[in-house]
C-alpha cells in the first residue's frame, strides 16, 4: 500500500493530501509522531521498497500514479459482462 508520510499543518503536506483525494487513491496517511521518517523530511510517499521525498520525484510519481489510474478507469468504465441468469451481452 501506497503511504504519505506528511507533516500536519504544513502547506506542502496538505497540498498532497489534498490531491490524492480529488485522485480519489487509497492512501495511509501516516502523520509526522507515527513516522519511522525525521519530522524535516517529511513529507514523503513510500511505495514497497521505493522513497519519494524530494518535490520532483514526488510529482513525477503522482503524475505516474494518475496516468494509471486514468487508463484502469477508462477500461474498467468500457467493459461488457454477460448476464448468467440470462446469458444476454450487454
Amino acid at each position: 500500500m501506497i503511504e504519505l508520510h506528511y507533516r500536519p499543518n504544513h502547506a506542502y503536506s496538505e497540498e498532497l493530501l489534498d490531491n490524492i483525494d480529488r485522485m480519489v487513491l487509497a492512501v495511509k496517511r501516516v502523520n509526522a509522531d507515527e513516522s519511522s521518517f525525521p519530522s524535516e523530511k517529511l513529507p514523503l510517499f513510500v511505495e514497497g521498497d521505493s522513497v519519494y521525498s524530494s518535490p520532483a520525484d514526488i510529482r513525477s510519481f503522482l503524475d505516474e500514479l494518475n496516468n494509471q489510474l486514468t487508463v484502469e478507469r477508462t477500461v474498467s468504465g468500457d467493459s461488457c459482462y454477460i448476464n448468467p441468469t440470462t446469458g444476454e451481452k450487454c
